[in-house]
């Protein structure tokens, strides 16, 4: 047994296939190139068609999309901490400096100590 859309879409069909047959049989497609191939797959289109343009769409969140970016963003921040070096400085857990950094800063403090001790 068909449902209530199966049995709109058979009536859909019937309809515009007889359109087509009609138009055949009055002559108005006499001198047209198209072939009775290219007639079906014209009224298979036009019902595809018709019936896409009628399926019901799913209700979505008015604000799904700003759910996903803030979800996406809390993620990526998440991702972004768990790449951040840490160091544990008076019992304190705090980002660790870039390396090049800590190294200069290491230089310089090396080189302010070699001057402090030469005077």
């Amino acid at each position: 047994m068909l449902s209530n859309f199966g049995n709109m879409w058979l009536v859909l069909n019937m309809i515009i296939n007889k359109i087509v047959k009609d138009r055949l049989n009055d002559g108005q497609l006499d001198e047209s190139p198209l072939t009775l191939k290219d007639l079906k797959t014209i009224s298979e289109t036009l019902s595809r068609m018709l019936r896409g343009m009628h399926h019901k769409r799913i209700k979505y969140h008015n604000d799904l999309v700003q759910e996903l970016d803030k979800h996406k963003s809390e993620e990526q921040n998440k991702k972004a901490e768990a790449e951040i070096e840490v160091e544990k400085i008076d019992n304190k857990i705090v980002p660790a400096l870039d390396k090049d950094l800590e190294n200069k800063i290491k230089e310089l403090e090396n080189k302010k100590n070699e001057n402090a001790e030469n005077n």
